[in-house]
């Protein structure tokens, strides 16, 4: 049972918004042609889903799985590739705090700044933001 609320989109006020989602790193030269790689989940402070653009595919049903959700992007966006070719990472929010999850090829503080602006995660929107670098072979690419 998926105990997350859901609001409608007109109840978000666009300044205050906070997101989790899942995101990739392409173009490491224009940070701004990423944007269509983040899929964000507006919520609140404490990890409630107030709306979604997509389905829900993660295994507990309140963010996105990298694999089906790259699987659903425009052939266009994916280019063929697999959806562990590019570097990734996910932003996951629970009282108060947003811990942003990223491939270890994701640590330099221009990008951790554009994950951080695309999520809308900054003092005002949360208590804590961490940054955790996954060494792991969960986040590993196709490019380490």
């Amino acid at each position: 049972m998926n105990n997350k609320k859901i609001v409608p989109d007109a109840v978000c006020v666009a300044s205050s918004a906070l997101y989790k989602g899942i995101f990739w790193i392409v173009d490491w030269k224009q940070l701004e042609n990423n944007a269509p790689y983040f899929l964000k989940i507006a919520t609140d402070r404490y990890g409630f889903v107030l709306s979604s653009d997509h389905e829900l595919t993660s295994k507990k049903g309140d963010n996105y799985n990298h694999r089906l959700s790259w699987a659903s992007l425009p052939h266009q966006l994916t280019d063929g590739k697999a959806y562990n070719y590019y570097p990734r990472g996910r932003v996951e929010i629970r009282n108060d705090e947003a811990r942003i999850f990223i491939n270890p090829l994701l640590n330099e503080d221009e990008i951790i700044n554009y994950i951080r602006e695309q999520f809308n995660l900054n003092g005002k929107t949360i208590g804590k933001i961490r940054i955790l670098i996954d060494h792991s072979s969960h986040y590993r690419s196709g490019q380490n």
